[in-house]
């Protein structure tokens, strides 16, 4: 965060590299952080995974670079497990518990959103064409996060948490 912060170039062991960036953001999608920075080496924008940095980061000179002007941190890093090329219409409605409804639609996109409910809950549309992913995704909410379609989506979630709890109704 304070390399972002403060435009400070670092280095870091990235995948048995040592990798020289400019960080232009830290961004959270699906459970993980991601760092998008300008590689110098590589001479190109490039998104690593926080978790996968092999060593420490060593941080440089402040103010050391500039972020490209019109830089969207929100659209510059948009791979979603859940999708895969083909699945486009594979999409569950997921029904939000309001107290993290917010941050989901932050990770997501304002697009996202397919009704907000008079009790403050809201339901989004989720790619889940990799069901994985998808499963990965809405299993980390625990209880506040429901399918409400298509039902064979629906059904498919309840029968794995059914087989999860040892068959229990």
């Amino acid at each position: 965060w304070v390399a972002v912060s403060n435009n400070i170039e670092v280095s870091f062991n990235y995948r048995g590299r040592t990798r020289v960036v400019h960080p232009y953001g830290l961004i959270a999608r699906n459970g993980f952080w991601y760092l998008v920075a300008f590689e110098i080496a590589r001479n190109e924008q490039v998104t690593y995974r926080v978790d996968r940095i092999e060593s420490e980061v060593t941080l440089g000179v402040e103010k050391a670079f500039e972020r490209p002007a019109g830089f969207d941190l929100s659209t510059a890093y948009q791979r979603d497990p859940k999708f895969y090329p083909g699945s486009e219409k594979d999409e569950a409605i997921v029904r939000l518990d309001p107290r993290i409804a917010p941050s989901v639609i932050r990770e997501l996109g304002d697009d996202c959103v397919q009704a907000v409910r008079a009790d403050g809950f809201v339901d989004i549309s989720v790619p889940c064409g990799n069901r994985m992913a998808f499963k990965t995704w809405l299993f980390a909410m625990v209880d506040r996060a429901v399918v409400v379609g298509p039902e064979v989506i629906r059904q498919e979630i309840i029968s794995d948490l059914t087989r999860m709890a040892g068959g229990a109704q």
